[in-house]
């Protein structure tokens, strides 16, 4: 997962006060975001990313901590073309 560093990054950004927190610290049960930060969370990503998230990968399961993020960018990042819908040139 080499992306851990810019999605760590990411979440923090998202969390108003950035709390301390780490790859497995648990996102949702500690109320650390909500629906808003999730938003910008999935756009900073995107963003950095330069993919776009497939609706089926939205769930709530993603959002538990920055490992299961990371997760779910590096398996859309191998199944998604760049935004714009367009494959890389051969």
């Amino acid at each position: 997962m080499a992306q851990l560093d810019v999605v760590m990054r990411v979440v923090r950004e998202a969390i108003p006060g950035q709390p301390d927190i780490d790859q497995e610290t648990d996102l949702l049960a500690a109320g650390l975001i909500d629906s808003l930060s999730i938003i910008e969370i999935v756009n900073g990503l995107e963003g950095e990313f330069n993919f776009s998230f497939p609706d089926e990968a939205l769930v709530p399961e993603i959002f538990t901590n920055i490992g299961s993020l990371a997760e779910a960018v590096d398996a859309a990042l191998g199944d998604a073309a760049p935004k714009g819908g367009r494959e890389p040139a051969a």
